[in-house]
């Protein structure tokens, strides 16, 4: 599988959410996108004069946006994080996975702080695992992998196999929050995987 540049992977999800959302271009762009590049401080709404220079400013900045969704504009790499912000899950969530992985690291949503617990959700890591069991099914049953097993059906249980690998260290993380997990064999693992400070 070839490695997409960090802008095709970001436009590839937002193409997907345009489509399978039946959300209109104009409004990602005005309602989701430019608002969250404003708010980071990425764009800034420069001190204008007159309403006119504002409108102006504005405008460019949306035909910017739509020149980029329209793949006739390079992305700039600085609103990489804004625009996956903008992307609600799971676009956001898979292009976030998919960016972070080129970079050798695993997506994993950590616990903010003690005060603001992190909901259980094995129900989804139940999913997750009902995944791996579809995925597996075919090049799985004789046992092993080998290269008589479909490339494709490998790659996608690898992806399946991640899947609940992501969500298992999350829920860990999350019970780590909630008692200490010192002497345990799940100790190193939460370690491992705290953010650094």
């Amino acid at each position: 599988m070839a490695i997409q540049s960090p802008d095709a992977i970001l436009l590839h999800h937002a193409e997907q959410y345009l489509k399978q959302v039946c959300t209109s271009q104009a409004k990602f762009v005005h309602e989701d996108l430019l608002p969250s590049l404003i708010k980071a401080g990425i764009e800034k709404q420069e001190d204008h004069k007159t309403a006119d220079e504002y409108e102006k400013w504005h405008s460019a900045k949306v035909r910017q946006i739509n020149s980029i969704l329209n793949r006739k504009t390079n992305m700039p790499m600085s609103w990489m994080w804004c625009w996956l912000d903008a992307l609600p899950a799971p676009y956001g969530t898979e292009a976030r996975a998919e960016l972070l992985a080129q970079g050798g690291v695993m997506a994993v949503t950590l616990p903010r702080r003690r005060a603001m617990q992190k909901r259980a959700d094995l129900p989804q890591l139940f999913r997750e695992v009902s995944d791996v069991m579809e995925a597996g099914a075919v090049v799985a049953a004789d046992g092993k992998y080998d290269a008589g097993d479909d490339p494709g059906q490998l790659v996608t249980l690898a992806s399946e196999l991640t899947d609940v690998v992501q969500h298992c260290v999350g829920e860990m993380l999350a019970v780590a929050e909630a008692v200490d997990l010192s002497g345990t064999r799940a100790y190193p693992i939460v370690q491992m995987c705290k953010a650094t400070k």
